[in-house]
């Protein structure tokens, strides 16, 4: 890389030197990379736009302008030539980049027929201890982006696991950074008409189906002319398990080791990516933990049947924790039993159903007309599930508002970011949500055109969950006769394996998405792992803080000792509540720690890649 070129990609940043514990890089300067203040709005893209704009109108200090810079400069990654060996250049102030140059096709490797990973690394900042080696990381999705994450909340997770420990982001083949990058639409304003033209509904086995059939045949089929086989068809999770052992190699041999295994924190879908891992490479399985459990069966099936076991059980502690809250804590709160929180809140739905809630221009947030209909609440309800710690209070009050003819509350949560569409920078592109459907599409069977066999398939989904089943069932229609077939690496199962060192699997005891049933199958099919439940309401076990669950991941990753099988570690707080007298007799040390994972908690969300495609939520 040119002088100019790593000038372009940063300079003037204070971040850690080639002297770092664990890593050797090129001989740079540093570059200004994101204040605290850029990351916190970082965090807030991860989410939904709906707690963007909670945040905008409880004060936080967010910017919400287009015409302001999101992270200080743009550092140019393409401006960074790939290599075979990882090159690290400093970036995002105190943070490391690299593109990893691997095979598209590890069947028949050629020059030029490439894939280039885009690769971001918080270093090991705890010198005094013997370096602990990286760790990868996935958000899940498919299609989240690990540089994103790291970014975000690089610093909470390596609290969590140990700051000896390096943290590695990575965006998967199709994914923002990494090139060749899939999409469907040939521009940012494009897809943007695309999701505007979505209105949300719910499918209940009317017209709304028909219309959302249609919509998504249509993605599928444009899917196939933009993107181009050499983009649609590398993208599949087994190559990615591959493209993770490459990069933990890489990176060991910068720290002078050779022969050590992948280290990986995967959440959501990023579960699927681990136990293919395990699967594909059991003797290189160092510490892999694997949080929220796909079941991968049913993944690779492109059934999704295995999700929604548990939904209706969260939404119901809504009802159990306003209800313990009180009125003051609970803006929703009514009567003295949960049911009585619950018959109001089908009461308002009722409503909603028989009388949407019009909005005039003159009390509406986008100075339009509006109106808001039980769709708009459920979709609504469905995103604070996999959060509830943080979403619970905030709905409670938008539910209290709407039921007296006030939907400003919602409409400041739901239209954030309507009047200015920010599209990706060449430093942080958003490829959108249809790479998710390149990956879990190519992943999956095929997926016929068949009308009869989709309303079948969504009327199984709603007898799991009658407020939930036809939101869920979006995730199958973009799959609708799906171009591209998985090329090159390819890996048909089982997905099991007698792993060198023992998988950690944990799963809430209520997750919306991915219930704790999944957990205790996948462990059957990797000898010695362990299910470590959390008590707890949420997706993954990052919705909800608990010491108890961090120091096992902690101990798991320093030593590679899984917990007592049976474990069950309790939250720490809960969904209005709070974490009661409890915290005063903590040590400073867990103090500090419930604080990490209590941001972590109330600022990362994890949620279906489908929000990308339409205006649900």
């Amino acid at each position: 890389m040119s002088p100019n070129s790593a000038e372009k990609f940063g300079l003037l940043s204070h971040g850690m030197g080639s002297e770092s514990k664990g890593y050797t890089s090129s001989d740079k300067p540093h570059s200004r990379g994101p204040s605290r203040l850029s990351k916190t709005f970082l965090t807030t893209l991860v989410a939904l736009f709906l707690l963007y704009a909670w945040h905008v109108k409880h004060g936080k200090p967010i910017p919400v302008s287009c015409s302001e810079k999101l992270v200080g400069e743009d550092y140019g990654w393409g401006d960074i030539t790939p290599t075979e060996d990882i090159n690290l250049y400093p970036c995002f102030n105190g943070y490391r980049c690299a593109r990893l140059a691997v095979p598209l096709d590890y069947t028949d490797p050629s020059p030029g027929h490439t894939a280039a990973i885009a690769v971001t690394i918080l270093e090991a900042t705890d010198t005094s201890r013997p370096y602990g080696g990286p760790v990868l990381i996935n958000p899940g999705g498919p299609g989240g982006s690990g540089v994103f994450m790291v970014l975000a909340y690089g610093e909470l997770l390596q609290q969590i696991i140990g700051r000896h420990h390096s943290i590695v982001g990575f965006d998967p083949r199709g994914v923002n950074n990494t090139t060749p990058t899939f999409t469907c639409f040939e521009d940012a304003l494009r897809r943007k008409v695309f999701i505007e033209k979505d209105d949300g509904k719910v499918l209940a086995g009317g017209s709304e189906v028909a219309e959302t059939y249609a919509r998504f045949k249509a993605l599928s089929e444009s899917c196939g002319t933009v993107a181009g086989e050499e983009k649609g068809g590398y993208v599949n999770t087994p190559s990615v398990a591959r493209d993770m052992l490459e990069i933990s190699e890489r990176l060991w041999e910068l720290s002078g080791e050779r022969g050590r295994g992948l280290q990986y924190w995967g959440f959501s879908y990023g579960s699927v990516l681990g136990s293919t891992f395990a699967a594909m490479f059991p003797e290189r399985v160092e510490r892999i933990v694997v949080d929220g459990i796909c079941d991968a069966e049913d993944y690779y099936s492109a059934s999704w049947k295995a999700n929604l076991q548990d939904t209706d059980k969260v939404l119901a502690s809504f009802s159990t924790y306003c209800s313990q809250a009180g009125p003051v804590r609970c803006a929703f709160h009514t009567g003295s039993t949960p049911e009585d929180v619950t018959i109001r809140l089908h009461n308002l739905l009722q409503k909603l159903s028989a009388e949407p809630l019009p909005i005039p221009s003159s009390q509406s947030t986008t100075s339009a007309p509006e109106i808001i209909t039980e769709s708009d609440i459920r979709n609504l309800l469905f995103s604070s599930l996999y959060s509830p710690l943080s979403w619970f209070p905030i709905v409670a009050q938008i539910l209290a508002a709407l039921e007296s003819g006030n939907g400003r509350e919602y409409l400041a949560i739901a239209r954030a970011g309507f009047e200015c569409d920010c599209p990706g920078s060449p430093r942080m592109p958003d490829t959108g949500g249809e790479v998710a459907l390149a990956i879990a599409c190519s992943d999956g069977a095929r997926v016929p055109d068949d009308r009869r066999a989709f309303d079948e398939y969504l009327r199984e989904l709603t007898s799991q969950t009658k407020v939930f089943g036809g939101i869920w069932a979006r995730f199958r229609l973009g799959c609708i006769n799906w171009s591209f077939r998985p090329k090159g690496l390819e890996f048909s199962g089982p997905y099991s394996g007698n792993t060198s060192t023992p998988v950690l699997i944990i799963g809430n005891t209520k997750d919306p998405v991915t219930p704790l049933i999944n957990a205790h199958a996948m462990s059957k099919d990797f000898p010695g792992s362990v299910v470590l439940e959390q008590n707890s309401e949420g997706h993954c076990s990052i919705s909800a803080p608990s010491l108890c669950t961090a120091k096992h991941i902690r101990r798991y990753f320093e030593t590679g000792e899984v917990p007592p099988a049976g474990t069950v570690c309790e939250a720490d707080m809960k969904p209005f509540i709070g974490a009661g007298d409890v915290v005063k007799t903590m040590s400073t040390e867990d103090k500090e720690l419930l604080k990490a994972l209590e941001e972590l908690a109330m600022e990362l969300k994890l949620k279906p890649w489908f929000r990308h495609l339409t205006r649900v939520g």
